[in-house]
């Protein structure tokens, strides 16, 4: 009997030691964090560098002195040209973007120091060397306030860009001889359009780097010019600048 009730307090204490071992709480594996997508959304500021390369169209234009051989032999002598004012150009930038979903909408403006000049002499009568005239001209800044139009792929952004430009251009000619033809200067700032595309691509939550290309046209400037001896004896030109530019920038989103 006594053997019999020790068997029995042995069963029960073992069924109690495996219900115990079922109650026990079975370990939870943890589970990685889900990042959050990035977004564009918020305004930055940043610095740029590139190169710009501005092509000044000439074109002249013979307006009076009638058939006087002087006259035909300025008329000759009218040819068109065209001058290179290309070099290296830096500046800052601020903006805004929003994004929805992939598409991304944004405004940025920039201010960049860009400074290329020219020099050119010509004779305006062959037959008389001292009606020569010297010819500069200079493009100074470059500055932008654009639309940004773009697709997000989680971090990198493709977009097109375009907008305002503008510029300073000053141009002058000076005449080698005082009886020759009068000198004229035009200095002015000139608004123009720009359109261009870009990628973009974040490296963090706050810092982004960008490669972007960028055409600027800037119309038109106009002057004119008369043999001091022969008053009737004109000519006018103007010049036709256009931009073309590619700079890498930096951004930091606040």
């Amino acid at each position: 009997m006594r053997k019999l009730l020790l068997a029995s307090s042995a069963l029960v204490c073992l069924s109690g030691v495996a219900m115990a071992a079922d109650l026990a709480p079975t370990a939870v594996e943890p589970v990685a964090p889900v990042a959050a997508p990035f977004s564009w959304t918020g305004f930055y500021a940043g610095l740029n560098a590139g190169y710009g390369w501005t092509q000044s169209d000439e074109g002249w234009r013979h307006t009076s002195g009638g058939d006087a051989p002087d006259a035909i032999a300025l008329r000759q002598s009218l040819t068109n040209h065209s001058y290179d004012l290309n070099g290296f150009l830096g500046g800052a930038q601020i903006g805004y973007n929003w994004q929805q979903g992939h598409f991304v909408v944004g405004a940025e403006a920039d201010a960049d120091f860009y400074q290329k000049s020219f020099s050119k002499t010509r004779s305006l009568l062959p037959n008389f060397p001292g009606n020569s005239v010297t010819q500069t001209g200079k493009v100074t800044g470059f500055y932008t306030a654009r639309v940004r139009l773009g697709y997000a792929f989680d971090r990198t952004l493709i977009y097109a860009t375009g907008g305002w430009a503008g510029t300073q251009l000053d141009f002058r000619d000076s005449s080698a001889y005082p009886a020759s033809f009068q000198g004229v200067s035009k200095s002015e700032f000139k608004s123009g359009w720009t359109v261009g595309a870009g990628v973009e691509q974040a490296v963090n939550e706050h810092w982004s780097v960008k490669l972007e290309y960028l055409y600027a046209d800037f119309g038109s400037t106009k002057s004119s010019s008369c043999n001091n001896a022969a008053p009737d004896l004109c000519y006018s030109h103007k010049h036709d600048v256009k931009t073309n530019v590619v700079r890498l920038g930096v951004n930091y989103k606040f």
